[in-house]
């Protein structure tokens, strides 16, 4: 069962916008998270879709930790795969926005990834890596110029298949560094068996990664009254 301490308060969610909610891919929060021996074998999908995620394997469970009263998922360390996962997720393409809660308490010298969608094959997949932000889609990637230092609300979206990627912290705008162009678009990734990994994908990048909190990912266009109501919400939850 979820933690009793980690209950949210009677205040503005995402759910209390039905516009809003019904474009929710996936809604993950660590305080609803099922904990066994510390680590997390189950989180719902507060979205409308029910995706849920589940670890079954106790070696690949990440552990939750507090900080400053607030749970997070520390979903990998170097040569260690944790990560809790959900199959049959239906995609449409483009546009797929991320927006989510991370703490960069930790140093790390590897990416290591905090949310990815993939199908069989690994060059069509969208994922997000929180501490240094990096965006990446199809098989290119697109780096902004930051780091992770803080409790922070990270928003990253590629919102056409042939677009450009951007990303926001705390609701600002955040520079771009690099970008490569992906051979396979977002449109690739489509169909109804597609997988979810929060955490690190088997047989991927692995190394320290920053603390996971909220994460909240959309498969439809936002308004950008939408876009700041959500990020308003986890940095009010979580800073």
């Amino acid at each position: 069962m979820p933690h009793e301490m980690y209950e949210r308060p009677n205040v503005w969610t995402p759910a209390s916008a039905p516009a809003l909610y019904a474009k929710i891919l996936g809604w993950y929060d660590p305080r609803q998270a099922t904990l066994v021996d510390g680590k997390a074998s189950f989180i719902p999908d507060q979205g409308p879709n029910g995706y849920d995620v589940i670890q079954t394997v106790d070696a690949n469970r990440p552990t939750v930790v507090t900080r400053a009263g607030m749970p997070y998922l520390h979903l990998a360390t170097t040569g260690v795969v944790r990560y809790l996962s959900a199959a049959a997720v239906t995609l449409s393409g483009a546009p797929l926005t991320y927006i989510g809660v991370s703490d960069g308490g930790d140093t790390a010298t590897a990416f290591a990834p905090s949310l990815v969608y993939k199908d069989a094959s690994s060059s069509r997949n969208f994922g997000v890596t929180p501490r240094y932000p990096r965006l990446y889609y199809g098989n290119g990637n697109t780096n902004f110029a930051h780091v992770c230092a803080g409790v922070e609300v990270l928003t990253l979206e590629y919102a056409s298949n042939h677009g450009s990627a951007t990303g926001r912290v705390d609701g600002s705008a955040l520079t771009l560094a690099s970008s490569t162009n992906p051979s396979n678009t977002i449109s690739d990734l489509t169909g109804s068996d597609i997988t979810l990994y929060i955490g690190t994908i088997p047989g991927g990048d692995r190394g320290i990664v920053v603390y996971s909190g909220e994460q909240i990912t959309f498969n439809q266009p936002l308004t950008s009254t939408e876009r700041e109501n959500v990020e308003n919400y986890l940095m009010r939850e979580w800073q």
